[in-house]
């Protein structure tokens, strides 16, 4: 509780949840959290943010609930090496209560298993809040958050810890689904939270009835894939997500019959009469950055602080209209009907929806 007072309204518990160690999972780490603080993912105070099985990654983040948004934090790793010695002698050892008690008393404050984000007095103590962020004072701060502006542990957790724990203290109900995603985006930004937009456009415009299914060709792919793969389980290994890219020659012709910001195409399909009906979707990440105040050409700056301010900025502008898909999504044309022909060739690998459905030409 190094920095962070001994009372306050709620706390978040980000953590790097994967394989730190080959063959050693993470979930009693989990539980260890969970008797310590009594943050649980039910309270909406545990936040398990998943890592590749490969990049060998445990971390922990403690934030303090700062009233509108997020407050100070301290960010902790492990070194995966150093425990992977103790998992070892407490899986080979006769008595495993020694090991373990050995373990323990570790001290706390400057010990191998966390040596790079702990000091003798403890873990160093950052401000999340939002407001401090995309202050002159925050920029300066945190930089474009790489290098020596990597505040953290230069893992590239930066802009993770900044978004989702800014997000959780706006306590917008909701905003659960988006926070439920990040487990898996990593993350929360313009780009994933559009997935949301555009899955409530389709509920809305395209409601299933019997026999009926999503299916969605996301084109061009971007961070609202892995919010249709979450949350409308339209994914790759079930057919009903296929995500593909655009040529520039394709987008300029695109971009010629205004529909520059197409998101992809999305069908109800009747799996029992092999019929369905299409929406091809748009969606204005020039209103989004209108509506944060930023120019969507910050967020390609990275060399500063502006690529990650203006997500930032964007993604905290998005949740005042989350019940309200129409600010940002809109469909291009009129309802498409498909046949079962036309159904096989959105998906085809190798075929341009928008050609399929003659928007363009090839």
């Amino acid at each position: 509780s190094r920095g962070l007072g001994d009372v306050y309204k709620r706390q978040i518990i980000e953590y790097g949840l994967g394989y730190p160690v080959e063959y050693y999972t993470t979930e009693k780490a989990v539980d260890g959290i969970v008797a310590t603080t009594g943050c649980t993912v039910g309270k909406g105070s545990l936040h398990l943010t998943h890592c590749g099985m490969k990049e060998g990654r445990l971390w922990f983040m403690f934030v303090k609930d700062g009233g509108d948004y997020a407050g100070k934090c301290v960010y902790i790793t492990v070194d995966k090496n150093e425990l992977k010695t103790w998992l070892e002698q407490e899986a080979l050892a006769t008595n495993k209560e020694t090991v373990r008690r050995d373990f323990m008393a570790l001290p706390a404050n400057n010990n191998t298993v966390f040596p790079k984000t702990m000091t003798p007095e403890g873990p160093p103590v950052e401000d999340l809040n939002y407001e401090y962020l995309i202050s002159d004072a925050g920029k300066a701060r945190w930089g474009n958050l790489y290098g020596g502006y990597a505040r953290l542990d230069a893992s590239g957790d930066e802009f993770s810890v900044i978004t989702i724990s800014n997000i959780w203290a706006m306590d917008n109900p909701k905003a659960g689904d988006v926070f439920a995603v990040s487990q898996m985006h990593d993350h929360i930004c313009p780009g994933m939270t559009a997935g949301k937009f555009l899955a409530a456009y389709m509920y809305k415009n395209l409601p299933l009835g019997q026999d009926e299914e999503y299916h969605i060709v996301s084109c061009p792919q971007y961070c609202k894939d892995d919010y249709f793969a979450w949350m409308v389980h339209t994914t790759p290994g079930t057919k009903t997500l296929t995500s593909t890219t655009l040529s520039s020659a394709d987008q300029q012709k695109l971009n010629a019959v205004g529909a520059g910001n197409v998101a992809g195409v999305f069908i109800r399909w009747n799996t029992n009469t092999k019929t369905g009906n299409a929406l091809v979707l748009l969606f204005d990440f020039g209103a989004v950055a209108t509506d944060a105040g930023v120019s969507t050409n910050d967020f390609k700056d990275y060399s500063t602080y502006k690529w990650w301010v203006s997500r930032l900025k964007c993604a905290v502008a998005m949740m005042q209209y989350l019940d309200t898909p129409e600010r940002y999504v809109s469909a291009y044309g009129s309802t498409y009907n498909i046949d079962e022909t036309t159904f096989k060739k959105l998906k085809e690998a190798g075929n341009n929806p928008y050609v399929v459905l003659g928007i363009i030409t090839p």
